[in-house]
């Protein structure tokens, strides 16, 4: 797992993993603007942000692809239906522009 805090190039990310991969899992905490990317699991993530103190209702998980600059919004730990998400898909457009945005400015692709 790989953990962002500060905006980061993709090309350290890569160094990193020792490959380019098509696609990087990603999960993000909003409230504390952290991601994690690269984690086995989506959950794997989700429970490292809580034990360092995250609330499960800002973490959310998804895909970055990045040849096409795109976010899939898809991932098991988002099935939540207490915060209204009643998918593993994120349904709330507002929520999915914060999440592109903290992409987007921790991420230079």
């Amino acid at each position: 797992m790989i953990e962002i805090r500060k905006p980061t190039k993709i090309k350290q990310i890569i160094k990193l993993i020792g490959s380019k991969p098509e696609t990087l899992k990603a999960v993000c905490d909003l409230e504390n603007r952290i991601l994690i990317l690269n984690p086995d699991l989506h959950i794997d993530a989700e429970d490292y942000l809580n034990e360092i103190g995250s609330k499960s209702k800002h973490i959310w998980g998804f895909y970055v692809i990045l040849e096409e600059h795109e976010i899939e919004f898809d991932a098991m730990i988002n099935f939540k239906p207490m915060y209204n998400n009643f998918s593993e898909v994120i349904a709330d457009e507002i929520l999915k522009d914060k999440i592109r945005m903290l992409v987007t400015d921790l991420l230079d692709l």
